[in-house]
């Protein structure tokens, strides 16, 4: 599921299972492209689903934190 590289982005990635009977598996690369946690998953369907909802997670954490640092700026400007 990772998009084009770039190294200021969390990657989130859905692998095939290696071989039959064993899980999907899904990744969380951080910029560095340290494993940020890896899970199991029986159904590609269940692993697809569970990534784009951790990649939502992380991207609307880190509109909270631009938010925060824009309204704190803002706050030190006016006084």
């Amino acid at each position: 599921m990772s998009e084009k590289a770039d190294s200021s982005v969390y990657q989130f990635v859905v692998y095939d299972p290696p071989a039959p009977g064993l899980p999907w598996l899904t990744v969380c690369l951080s910029p560095s492209g340290e494993v940020i946690e890896a899970e199991a998953w029986t159904s590609f369907e269940e692993a697809q689903r569970m990534t784009e909802k951790a990649a939502q997670l992380v991207a609307e954490s880190v509109d909270d934190e631009l938010h925060g640092r824009f309204a704190l700026r803002r706050a030190r400007s006016q006084h």
